[in-house]
């Protein structure tokens, strides 16, 4: 039982050693490959950026029950903005919220 035990790093190494083999051998493969590992890392990083800069996202709810009052009025926190508040074109003063008292 003990001569079979293989420890985890081992088992990725060798499926990383068969899959580049395999890869290196069928090029037609090599465009799904790229495709797959762009998708996969856009992905990844939309996540993260959405988890570190987005106010909606709270990590420690405990800590901080209420993410979206650190926002500033006038603070434009979208991806796209149509209005375009950043360059300063719009009227808008910011976003009207109501004050909650707890």
């Amino acid at each position: 039982m003990e001569k079979y035990r293989i420890n985890i790093y081992q088992l990725i190494m060798e499926i990383v050693r068969v899959a580049a083999k395999t890869i290196k051998n069928h090029s037609p493969l090599w465009p799904l490959v790229v495709i797959t590992v762009t998708g996969l890392s856009m992905g990844g990083f939309s996540i993260v950026r959405i988890g570190l800069t987005h106010p909606e996202v709270a990590f420690d709810r405990k800590k901080e029950t209420r993410p979206w009052e650190r926002i500033k009025p006038g603070t434009v926190v979208k991806f796209f903005d149509p209005l375009d508040r950043k360059s300063g074109k719009c009227k808008d003063e910011g976003i009207k919220r109501p004050d909650y008292k707890a």
